[in-house]
């Protein structure tokens, strides 16, 4: 599959501009059954996919969640619960919060 070139331009200019390129964002989505699928999909990947992670789980809003633990015993990238702002980056794993609602922007 050869890359888009568009894409390879901006982030060569923001490269030259000292600027990080923009992350390739996966979106994962699962109900609260899916966390086995997510640890063997997570202790399967390379260690820099080169790709910003977005968990979406199905979770009791009154629990507290320890998904991104769970995940971060399965990689070595960071994993982190989205409680506020984050700017997401490359080889990271981002899991929502209990009773959240997640909104990805550009900016």
């Amino acid at each position: 599959m050869a890359d888009d070139p568009k894409s390879s331009a901006k982030d060569s200019a923001a490269a030259k501009a000292g600027q990080t390129p923009k992350p390739v964002v996966v979106g994962i989505g699962a109900s609260a059954g899916g966390i086995h699928a997510l640890q063997t999909f997570f202790g399967t990947l390379p260690d820099a996919p080169g790709a910003a992670f977005v968990v979406v789980i199905h979770l009791d809003p009154r629990s507290h969640s320890e998904l991104s633990s769970i995940l971060a015993a399965r990689t070595p990238m960071p994993v982190v619960q989205v409680q506020d702002t984050e700017k997401l980056e490359a080889d990271h794993v981002y899991v929502i919060a209990p009773d959240s609602r997640l909104h990805i922007t550009e900016n």
